[in-house]
């Protein structure tokens, strides 16, 4: 991932300083925001773990969805907060217009889509819980940087523009999230047995 970043930065870095102070900016701002996200995903993933332990799959469950309607919640409140003030945020950290420009233009283009981000750190906690990483691993590595690096060197041939970029993000997001939730719902990723057959099972003797 940090390979494909220094892919991405270098796309960045060719549209002068203060892209480059822009994005800069971006990411100590979307750092509150992933610190809240990356706490949910690791609570979970201890959370999940100890009942999955306990062989208590219907409580795994519940602990995934509702750490999933928390990590909706947190995003698109300070999503809307962030996009909607997004200049006057920037300003707090740097009074260069430039810098604020990109930073504010890269909060608008990348952050509508981060719910979807958050919900596969949640699912990932879900299934590193178990103790199966590989998948999870390789399908991140997939969708956040072939899908990511991939994504910039196609469109930049029909769109050279420093959106394309910002717009890398979401799209590998999307990606990775359309592999992580295939794996979440049919792979078998508990003790042999699928997860959701595992829970009907245990829904089914409680009647």
């Amino acid at each position: 991932i940090n390979i494909s970043n220094v892919i991405v930065q270098s796309r960045i870095n060719a549209f002068g300083m203060e892209a480059m102070a822009g994005c800069t900016l971006f990411f100590k701002i979307e750092g509150y925001l992933y610190a809240m996200i990356s706490a949910l995903s690791l609570a979970l993933t201890s959370f999940a773990g100890q009942n999955i332990g306990a062989a208590d799959y219907v409580r795994a469950k519940k602990g995934k969805q509702i750490c999933m309607n928390i990590a909706a919640a947190v995003t698109v409140v300070m999503v809307v907060v962030l996009c909607v003030w997004a200049e006057p945020i920037c300003r707090i950290f740097t009074k260069e217009e430039p810098a604020v420009f990109y930073g504010a233009l890269q909060l608008r283009y990348q952050l509508p889509l981060y719910i979807i981000f958050s919900w596969n750190e949640i699912i990932n906690g879900a299934v590193l819980s178990s103790g199966h990483s590989v998948a999870p691993m390789v399908i991140s590595l997939l969708g956040m940087c072939v899908g990511r690096v991939g994504f910039i060197f196609v469109a930049s041939e029909f769109w050279y523009d420093i959106r394309v970029v910002y717009l890398a993000f979401p799209f590998s997001w999307l990606v990775t999230h359309v592999g992580i939730q295939f794996y979440y719902y049919s792979g078998q990723w508990i003790q042999g047995k699928r997860f959701l057959e595992a829970v009907r099972e245990q829904e089914a003797e409680r009647g």
